[in-house]
């Protein structure tokens, strides 16, 4: 069953189960014990002492999927994670706290949170139409700033704080203002020129302990560095979370990551296999190399124990026959 198009569920003994890909770590926040990942919509984290893995999700009390951003406020010991819809979910020890100030707030404007930056007890969340301010004791929604003339939004990818400035980035621009400006007043921001201060390299993507360096490190997971070597964290689940099609055969469920409407969507066609609570995915690299074809796109129509799937895409590229072999080889191996 497919829920939406970045989550698919099961039934086991009366309780469902979530599958998330976590394949695209692209960025990490850490706490005193724990080290959260983002991956493509999803977190999870994993323990720095016990390496135990847990994901989170509805079912542990988030309020959503399509998660942006999250980082994390060592002062108040507290994740802060941002929506695509503008939902936030604060998450402590003792559960999940739902802001939805922003959500439900009458808007013709994206809701888009981008990326949090903390300054004393202010969280500056970069959305889709300025920068908005969070009160982190109270948990509530404070300014809005928004930066060009006129008021009109602008898509803010981070902020930047120094001792008597703040720094908005967008994709082109640079807007700067006073901190003891009336920053609610748009005439107080001044586009600079882009690349005169820079973002935080190292913000989401790296962070060291007393023993360890963490990255965001994208396919891998969260990657980490320490005296004993380096080690990989990340859940098992499937390749993406783009389910085109599910079949099941048996106990195996297979699922396509491909698609076809009235053209091609020139999906990578990867197959997923889910077979005693695990997953084996083959990648579209994999089946090219093994298939002697250049490319593998669209997969559709069906998945079974003998006949994986009916390929489409430019007709001189690939060979059915030969994918077909090569997946099925990969799969019964």
């Amino acid at each position: 069953m497919i829920l939406s198009v970045c989550t698919t569920v099961f039934l086991y003994a009366g309780k469902w189960t979530t599958h998330f890909a976590y394949n695209n770590v692209t960025q990490i926040a850490m706490s005193d014990d724990q080290v959260f990942a983002l991956s493509d919509g999803s977190i999870y984290s994993v323990g720095k002492q016990d390496e135990q893995i847990r994901v989170y999700n509805n079912q542990s009390g988030l309020h959503g999927t399509g998660i942006t951003c999250i980082h994390y406020d060592q002062t108040g010991k507290q994740l802060i994670i941002g929506y695509g819809t503008g939902k936030i979910d604060i998450l402590t020890s003792s559960g999940v706290q739902y802001i939805s100030e922003l959500y439900t707030k009458d808007m013709t404007q994206r809701k888009t949170i981008y990326n949090i930056t903390i300054n004393g007890r202010t969280a500056y969340l970069a959305t889709a139409y300025g920068i908005q301010t969070l009160d982190l004791r109270e948990r509530k929604l404070v300014d809005s700033y928004w930066l060009r003339p006129g008021g009109q939004e602008i898509d803010v990818k981070d902020v930047l704080l120094t001792r008597d400035s703040i720094y908005a980035f967008t994709d082109d621009s640079l807007f700067c203002a006073r901190l003891n400006a009336n920053l609610v007043d748009y005439r107080v921001w001044k586009r600079e020129p882009a690349g005169r201060v820079s973002r935080d390299s190292e913000k989401g993507i790296h962070y060291k302990d007393a023993t360890s360096n963490w990255y965001a490190g994208h396919g891998e997971g969260i990657v980490r560095y320490s005296p004993t070597g380096r080690r990989v964290y990340k859940p098992q689940g499937p390749l993406v979370n783009k389910p085109y099609y599910i079949s099941s055969a048996g106990n195996q469920i297979f699922m396509l990551a491909g698609g076809r409407w009235t053209s091609q969507n020139n999906e990578r066609g990867h197959v997923m296999r889910y077979i005693n609570r695990s997953w084996t995915n083959i990648h579209e690299d994999s089946i090219r190399a093994q298939a002697g074809v250049s490319k593998a796109r669209d997969m559709m129509i069906r998945a079974t124990p003998t006949t994986i799937l009916s390929p489409v895409t430019e007709p001189d590229s690939m060979s059915f026959s030969a994918i077909a072999v090569s997946i099925i080889q990969r799969l019964t191996a």
